[in-house]
């Protein structure tokens, strides 16, 4: 069978300076002796120059019998699938897990579900500032009423405080649908609308003669 061997390019240029006729038969030396190893007998000028590039078949051919038996792939060659390193096992004591305190997210129907159960609490009414909402006493409604139509110049006569705070805790001191944050308020529209302009004294004008 015959064997491989590389053809380099220095064998080109040796052949290239040669006349036809040396040239075929260097070159059929050399096809011979690299797939065969028979040497042609040569004249002494081409003998020459064929025991120079001998040495060349001779390490090509050496090289392509190492790659075949197990010797340094070529390059580019694929690496076989058996041949690659295998991975370290890893036990199950140090594989990663899921730790035992992590808890899985809420869904978003669970978190509603979750909010729909506590109960609702509705904190109680405040006014500004803060305050929690008291009703006023009678007394109180009766002097803020009077304070309040002396600066508007109004007969007070007309505002009832008992009938005042009897209206608004009747209907749970609210004012339409909404509860009440300032009695005050309340009062002086009650006030307004209930207490007419305080007439003035006629001056006597014959009376200061």
């Amino acid at each position: 069978m015959a064997a491989a061997f590389t053809i380099f390019e220095k064998f080109g240029d040796v052949c290239a300076a040669l006349n036809e006729a040396d040239r075929k038969e260097l070159c059929y030396a050399i096809c011979m002796y690299g797939m065969f190893g028979e040497e042609v007998e040569l004249p002494y000028l081409l003998k020459a120059i064929f025991i120079s590039l001998k040495e060349d078949i001779d390490n090509s051919k050496e090289s392509r019998a190492r790659g075949s038996k197990g010797g340094r792939p070529r390059k580019g060659s694929p690496v076989p699938a058996d041949s690659a390193s295998p991975e370290p096992e890893v036990s199950e004591s140090e594989k990663p897990g899921v730790s035992e305190t992590a808890k899985p997210p809420v869904s978003g129907n669970a978190a509603k579900t979750e909010s729909q159960t506590k109960p609702n609490q509705t904190k109680p009414s405040q006014t500004k500032g803060g305050r929690r909402f008291a009703p006023p006493a009678r007394d109180e409604v009766s002097a803020y009423a009077l304070e309040y139509a002396e600066e508007k110049r109004l007969d007070p006569g007309g505002f009832d405080a008992e009938r005042f705070v009897d209206y608004y805790a009747s209907n749970g001191w609210k004012v339409g649908r909404n509860a009440m944050k300032d009695w005050r308020a309340a009062v002086r529209d009650w006030v307004r609308r209930d207490c007419r302009p305080r007439k003035e004294a006629k001056r006597d004008e014959y009376s200061a003669l």
